[in-house]
């Protein structure tokens, strides 16, 4: 995918930890092909009230629950970027700067 010149928002901190990702999420699930592949998943978020064919939640309780895991997750996600401990992790050296999520599988 070529996104040259077109304005690109790769930050994951913007949605992760609101409402609003997960009332996506919710849509989505609705609106897109079901892959046999991520069966397990869309039963965990049916653990979760985000089911196929029905509203999304409306009870604090589940509202609390998906915006912790949501802060939960985002956290996760910023370890696991940055757990790298390949030596070319470092873009300069001499420098702390990074490349985010050297994973060996990916070829990155």
């Amino acid at each position: 995918m070529d996104i040259s010149g077109k304005k690109v928002v790769a930050s994951p901190t913007l949605r992760e930890e609101t409402l609003e990702f997960w009332t996506d999420l919710h849509d989505i699930i609705n609106k897109d092909v079901l892959l046999p592949d991520f069966y397990m998943e869309y039963g965990r978020l049916a653990d979760v009230g985000i089911k196929r064919g029905e509203p999304f939640p409306k009870d604090e309780e589940t509202k609390k629950i998906l915006l912790e895991a949501g802060q939960t997750a985002l956290g996760q996600m910023m370890v696991e970027a940055l757990c790298s401990d390949r030596p070319d992790r470092l873009i300069w050296n001499g420098k702390n700067w990074e490349w985010v999520a050297l994973i060996e599988e990916t070829g990155f």
